[in-house]
């Protein structure tokens, strides 16, 4: 709790640090503070959705926002590697006044993590496509793994197994 509370206060003091002096060096120092931030937030949120007990519509819930967040933290990256790495993605004239904002990148990271995946922004270096790589698999394996904990935090719950339940209900179809 402690570390968690330390993270808001480095985001302060580093915003007012940037108003009287803007050096690129705050800005990996941003991107640490930020990924740590999320990644605390995820984890902590994560254990309370793994651990056992009844699924809740809360433990639920907190599934989503973990996905959300992961989200976040690709888009946050994103951003940070287009800023630093000009050229590392090709972004369409469409979003020609939007090229390093933030939403595009948001945009981009949640078609990613969804494997929706447009093809309007396309990763050119290798260190977004191995990044956007990465996250694909993130976004199809974060749900199997969490639909199979529920799932077997389900089954724990009932006393009997669920072919008997079936067995005993002749109405069940």
């Amino acid at each position: 709790m402690r570390i968690f509370s330390i993270i808001p206060v480095l985001l302060f003091v580093l915003v007012v640090i940037r108003f009287f002096w803007d050096n690129q060096i705050l800005d990996y120092f941003e991107l640490i503070i930020d990924l740590s931030a999320f990644s605390l937030l995820i984890g902590m949120v994560l254990v309370k959705v793994f651990e056992s007990g009844p699924v809740t519509i809360h433990r639920i819930l907190g599934a989503i926002v973990v996905y959300m967040l992961i989200g976040d933290i690709w888009a946050i990256m994103f951003h940070f590697i287009n800023t630093h790495l000009p050229g590392s993605f090709q972004v369409p004239a469409s979003f020609s006044d939007f090229r390093s904002s933030t939403s595009t990148f948001l945009y981009f990271s949640y078609t990613t993590l969804s494997t929706t995946g447009y093809g309007e922004i396309v990763p050119i270096h290798a260190l977004p496509r191995t990044l956007v790589t990465i996250e694909q698999l993130i976004g199809v394996l974060y749900p199997v793994v969490l639909l199979g904990r529920l799932v077997s935090l389900v089954v724990a719950k009932s006393d009997t197994p669920a072919g008997e339940q079936i067995k005993k209900n002749p109405d069940a179809k």
